[in-house]
């Protein structure tokens, strides 16, 4: 049976259709999860969550002595997970896949084998499925070259076909290509690793500026919970970064410290160059930070 604890159900129908039993909840609850992980009876054995829900299941009492071996697939989606957290889940016996996609995609376009723990852990969201194309493209539809960003088109049967009573000009190549909206790069061997949506892209002295790269690389600081990055404007940048950080309880986060820990992996014009602590960041209901929220909040007209 697939465990399904938030989302679109999308992914459970070839399941159904093969006979298979789908679990789902009215809303999130990690004590509730992992508790029907470990039943022996009708054991779980495909579970599809955002990284956030994973953490906040890691973090229950009781998830130590798990034995998660059942979990044929823990599908990965919505966002990026961190290295330690797919290191913990595969220590308890389950097989992690870090997978990119979306509804319109129907709805996975990149997926990685869950036998690859080492591209997991380098947070790569893997190659395209059978059926399904993808290109990653500069501005003028022109494909880049490895290691470049570029925006990721998608075609193949799984794609629908349009929105309703949209044109299909608006947001389709010729060639019936999707354009997502989404940057990724792609290395030598053909795997792919998510860079962030154009839209939240913002330019730092001219420089294109990603959040999500920031934030995964920003992250595993030893002091922070949760994080968000976001640009706000800048009268000598154009733009700069904002960091939004829960910071761990009893600790403290310093705009040094945050610049230092990252200055091993990001370019200067990267670093974030304003830090704001809070409690909790805004988040919607699939779990997905509100960085429109966030800038309005505490940015410098806030």
């Amino acid at each position: 049976p697939l465990f399904h604890a938030g989302g679109l159900l999308t992914c459970a129908m070839p399941l159904l259709y093969h006979g298979g039993r789908v679990t789902t909840m009215r809303r999130f609850d990690p004590a509730v999860i992992l508790e029907k992980l470990v039943v022996p009876d009708h054991p779980i054995t495909h579970l599809s969550q955002i990284p956030a829900m994973y953490a906040a299941i890691a973090d229950q009492p009781g998830f130590e002595s798990a034995d998660l071996s059942n979990l044929r697939c823990c599908i990965i989606a919505g966002a990026i997970a961190q290295p330690d957290l797919i290191r913990i889940w595969s220590d308890h016996g389950a097989r992690m896949q870090p997978q990119y996609g979306g509804t319109e995609m129907g709805p996975c376009a990149l997926v990685l084998d869950t036998s690859d723990l080492e591209h997991a852990t380098r947070r790569s969201v893997g190659h395209p499925p059978v059926h399904s194309q993808v290109r990653l493209v500069d501005p003028s539809g022109r494909d880049v070259p490895a290691g470049q960003d570029g925006e990721i088109w998608v075609r193949g049967p799984s794609v629908a076909v349009g929105y309703w009573r949209r044109e299909k000009s608006g947001y389709f190549a010729p060639g019936d290509w999707l354009r997502t909206g989404d940057v990724a790069r792609r290395d030598a061997d053909g795997y792919h690793y998510f860079t962030g949506r154009i839209k939240e892209m913002y330019k730092s002295g001219g420089e294109n500026v990603y959040p999500a790269e920031v934030e995964l690389i920003l992250a595993p600081h030893p002091d922070i919970v949760d994080i968000a990055v976001v640009g706000i404007p800048d009268d000598r940048w154009g733009e700069v970064g904002m960091a939004v950080i829960v910071p761990a309880p009893g600790k403290t986060v310093t705009l040094e410290s945050l610049r230092e820990f990252g200055s091993a992996q990001l370019a200067r014009y990267k670093l974030p160059q304003r830090l704001v602590l809070v409690g909790e960041l805004q988040r919607n209901v699939t779990g997905k930070v509100q960085r429109q929220e966030l800038a309005k909040m505490y940015g410098p007209t806030a």
